[in-house]
């Protein structure tokens, strides 16, 4: 029993103050809130490998927790996958070094790697969160997957056989506009020198129309575009001036005279002013043999066949006699010496087509 007066009427659920009744009610709810409310906690490095009195983060992170990483040999429930959740904060700071199997960064985490600090994964990470920022390193042996934002001035290293890939964006460039070649940096503070659009490849009579078009381009000096059989043996087949800089959409076109049909491959490469460049992914095309033109002519002690491959061919004096005969290889080109025959007329036949030759 209380002896306050007051208090005893405040407590008294026989009471029929409707006042008495509000105030009773909201301070039970605020009750109710204290005791079920979580306290944030922070966790700081104080140490090589040594966290301060809260020990070692949890895992997985969750919402209002900060982690604070400020010296070398930190681990993170080593070797287990970590997620840091949605409102959870990590700080790597200047000469922060933490290492953690695998990583997931739910979406609406904080995560600053800044400069001086690093993040080492031998699995792989995923980000969701439009809130990672990277102005130190980011060494990943694994594939990194960004579906977020990803923002800073930092590197982001990935070992040879692993990929970038994601449908988030990188200082603005989205990620299927990102070349990265596995076991170089993708240096964070230097702008990407274009953000390409597409690059297509078309059949037009016997040529191969190439486009592609960008919506910006930094210090962009020209583009040269290779061609291939088999995606690994690459020629150069032609250069096109840049627009240097430009915010603006802008469509390029080249056309290439195939020689042969069959499945072809270009790829376009990115040249800067300084010398840097980039590579796009190939495209494929298959050119139809009705669309490439066969030719024959004779120079030089030699019959010059294009586009003629596994054909019968005979060389007829004026007589009607064979003087020579032969089939064509699989090759696009093929030559015949002549150099054999005496000077005069002949009747050069490659299938159902018929030339005359003049060998002086």
């Amino acid at each position: 029993m209380l002896f306050c007066p007051q208090v005893n009427r405040f407590f008294d659920t026989s009471t029929r103050c409707p006042l008495l009744r509000l105030l009773r009610f909201a301070f039970i709810v605020s009750l109710l809130l204290v005791s079920f409310s979580a306290e944030s906690t922070t966790y700081t490095s104080s140490g090589v490998a040594t966290w301060d009195a809260n020990g070692a983060p949890p895992n997985p992170l969750p919402s209002g927790d900060i982690v604070n990483v400020n010296h070398a040999g930190m681990l993170f429930d080593w070797p287990n996958a970590v997620t840091w959740q949605s409102g959870s904060t990590v700080n790597i700071n200047t000469g922060g070094n933490i290492s953690i199997q695998s990583l997931t960064i739910d979406a609406g985490a904080n995560v600053n790697v800044n400069a001086g600090g690093t993040l080492t994964t031998p699995g792989h990470i995923i980000n969701n969160s439009n809130n990672l920022v990277i102005d130190g390193a980011i060494t990943d042996s694994g594939n990194f997957t960004n579906n977020g934002t990803i923002t800073g001035s930092g590197d982001l290293n990935l070992g040879a056989g692993s990929a970038l890939n994601g449908t988030g964006s990188i200082n603005g460039t989205d990620m299927g506009d990102i070349t990265y070649s596995p076991g170089d940096d993708l240096d964070l503070s230097q702008p990407l020198p274009i953000t390409l659009l597409y690059f297509d490849a078309s059949v037009i009579k016997n040529c191969i129309l190439l486009e592609w078009s960008t919506s910006a381009e930094i210090n962009n000096d020209f583009f040269t575009i290779e061609r291939s059989r088999n995606q690994r043996d690459w020629v150069v087949v032609g250069e096109t001036a840049g627009s240097g800089n430009s915010i603006v959409t802008i469509t390029y076109t080249y056309k290439d005279k195939v020689t042969a049909p069959g499945r072809w491959y270009y790829r376009l490469k990115q040249t800067d002013y300084d010398g840097q460049f980039e590579y796009f992914e190939a495209v494929e095309i298959s050119l139809d043999s009705r669309f490439v033109e066969s030719v024959v002519y004779y120079k030089e002690s030699i019959v010059h066949l294009r586009n003629w491959s596994n054909s019968f061919w005979k060389i007829y004096d004026l007589k009607g006699q064979v003087m020579n005969e032969g089939v064509t290889d699989s090759f696009d080109t093929h030559q015949i010496w002549v150099d054999n025959l005496n000077a005069g007329m002949y009747l050069f036949q490659i299938n159902q087509s018929a030339y005359r030759i003049w060998i002086r």
